[in-house]
């Protein structure tokens, strides 16, 4: 969620339950309904599906390409060769980060 969606939420108190439910209905008409639907994610089993899938952020946290966004190995190929390194790591979140990326 972007910092300008973040303050296009309605202004209202999160110090009363009534408060905090508003604003949770504000975050999932504005913010993740249209989010859902441009990933044609349109009944509850194909939202909890994709909740349940693995993803890593865009961004690589770790390693010689800290900071770096994973799609710029398209252009990259030290970068790309590196995510094909990390795809077979022995260390399974590693390996399964680098085949994620790559995919």
């Amino acid at each position: 969620m972007s910092a300008s969606e973040i303050r296009s939420l309605r202004n209202r108190s999160v110090d009363t339950a009534q408060g905090s439910v508003l604003t949770v209905v504000d975050l999932m008409q504005q913010v993740l309904k249209p989010l859902a639907e441009r990933r044609g994610l349109d009944t509850w089993e194909k939202i909890v599906a994709f909740a349940g899938d693995m993803w890593f952020p865009s961004r690589i946290i770790f390693g010689k390409f800290k900071g770096r966004l994973y799609q710029e190995a398209r252009e990259d190929s030290e970068l790309r060769s590196w995510l094909e390194w990390l795809a077979e790591s022995t260390n399974e979140r590693s390996s399964a980060m680098g085949r994620w990326y790559l995919k």
